[in-house]
């Protein structure tokens, strides 16, 4: 082996070097935007949550209520 490459080569490695930094760069978007989508998620069944338990609370109290009332 001599140690020199020809410029073929050289260019075919580049190609494949720049087409995995792309696929690598496509797969780390596709994760960012998967991982952003579920915060959304998330977030939105936290909201949603939040909105809720007063009613939950006020619909168990209403029960042990109606229950304490009918138990006696």
């Amino acid at each position: 082996m001599t140690g020199k490459v020809d410029e073929k080569t050289l260019a075919q490695w580049r190609q494949e070097r720049q087409h995995e930094a792309v696929q690598q760069e496509a797969a780390q978007q596709r994760q960012d935007a998967h991982l952003a989508h579920r915060q959304r998620r998330l977030e939105a069944a936290r909201h949603n949550l939040a909105r809720a338990l007063p009613w939950v609370l006020a619909g168990a109290s209403a029960a042990l209520a109606w229950a304490l009332l009918l138990g006696r």
